[in-house]
């Protein structure tokens, strides 16, 4: 295996390259390339380093083998952080575009990782946007829980800036979260979930929610049979009503009036027992948050 020096001596670029003959010893390069970039300044990847070079090494995250995907993630991120994500759209969104579509969960979870700081910048966000990359993260919502967590709060971050918003909200992208919502009750909660942390992030993004009318479908969760279902259902609209816009909005479409009359026929309805503990919980929280709405009912 190359020392740390002779490792300095080699370029990324090359070392990437060398990845692609068959009798490389893939391990070996692997660690040649973590020795060199962990010693390169962000500002030297960024003069030195093409940014079509950082989607070979998807390969090795997708590889099955955990020790080169281990080896392979943080080269990745770093490169990636050093180029930026609009620099390695504008120059190989294609290829990007092609890793997104058959990446695995490692590797998805890697890309959304990379993705965080261009959720930031109203240039960020619109250049993931129209290269597609936005809907790659709104389709992270049917993986597995780390990369929907990723992709929900990558989501909520680009909603603080008016072209995020826009982008998220489209009658396109409410269809694609429709389609989504409907292959599963856990996806379904996901995007509710979104829905709920778009509009509590931000007083603009609460109006824009209210305005796609993307809170219909949670409502009518209420009049369901599904015990589960209602109890997330009751959680979701908990958290709008800690804001006073939000708590306004429940009230005036008759939501708090109807979690009222839950509680007054629980008595006389012994299936809602299962739903009376997130009823009080609900009706508690907003008693401290706001305890004159609760005396008005």
């Amino acid at each position: 295996r190359m020392l740390i020096g002779e490792a300095m001596n080699r370029s990324v670029s090359g070392l990437i390259g060398s990845l692609s003959n068959s009798r490389s010893d893939v391990t070996s390069v692997l660690k040649d390339l973590q020795v060199l970039v962990s010693n390169l300044q962000e500002e030297e990847i960024s003069r030195e380093v093409l940014s079509r070079d950082v989607f070979p090494l998807f390969v090795y995250v997708d590889s099955g083998s955990d020790a080169h995907a281990d080896m392979a993630s943080p080269i990745i991120r770093k490169l990636w952080r050093a180029l930026g994500t609009e620099k390695i759209l504008e120059a190989s969104g294609t290829a990007l575009l092609e890793v997104t579509s058959c990446t695995t969960a490692r590797g998805r979870e890697v890309i959304l990782t990379c993705l965080q700081d261009s959720v930031t910048t109203e240039s960020g966000i619109e250049c993931i946007a129209s290269a597609g990359i936005l809907d790659f993260i709104l389709d992270s919502l049917r993986a597995d829980l780390s990369c929907a967590t990723l992709a929900s709060n990558l989501l909520v971050t680009a909603s603080l800036l008016l072209p995020g918003l826009k982008a998220l909200f489209t009658a396109e992208r409410i269809k694609r979260m429709s389609e989504i919502a409907a292959c599963s009750d856990t996806l379904k909660y996901r995007v509710f979930d979104l829905c709920v942390s778009v509009a509590t992030a931000s007083d603009r993004g609460f109006d824009c929610c209210v305005e796609r009318n993307v809170f219909a479908a949670l409502f009518t969760e209420l009049d369901l049979d599904d015990v589960l279902l209602q109890l997330n259902c009751i959680e979701l609209m908990g958290r709008l009503a800690t804001s006073s816009k939000g708590l306004a909005y429940l009230t005036d479409t008759g939501v708090i009036i109807k979690l009222g009359n839950m509680l007054a026929q629980w008595p006389l309805n012994p299936l809602l027992s299962f739903v009376i503990p997130g009823v009080v919980r609900f009706f508690g929280n907003l008693l401290l948050s706001a305890p004159g709405s609760v005396q008005t009912i």
